[in-house]
């Protein structure tokens, strides 16, 4: 990780963020990462990257647009998001 890079990691999950927590102490770049505990839609800043893992499986569709909208408003100007998604379409064989 570059000296100039710092990156910020939300979760919903008490686990994944004790264990982040607990791995990044064991990083000797552990003072460029940050691990919070929050629901995303409470997340205030900027960011000139979001990459957003798993996510869409657990807001649901019917919040869809509430979530797209909080990736909006984090997002810097020229900033880029990736949105990891794995999905099924009904028409997928079984």
């Amino acid at each position: 990780m570059q000296p100039n890079i710092s990156v910020t990691s939300i979760t919903f999950s008490e686990n994944q963020h004790a264990y982040a927590t607990q791995k990044a102490k064991q990083d000797q770049r552990q003072q460029h990462l940050a691990f919070h505990l929050c629901d995303y839609r409470h997340q205030r800043g900027s960011f000139d990257r979001i990459v957003s893992v798993g996510m869409l499986e657990n807001v649901g569709i019917r919040h869809f647009n509430s979530y797209f909208a909080s990736i909006a408003r984090l997002l810097a100007p020229n900033g880029v998001a990736l949105v990891h998604s794995i999905g099924v379409h009904h028409n997928a064989k079984r």
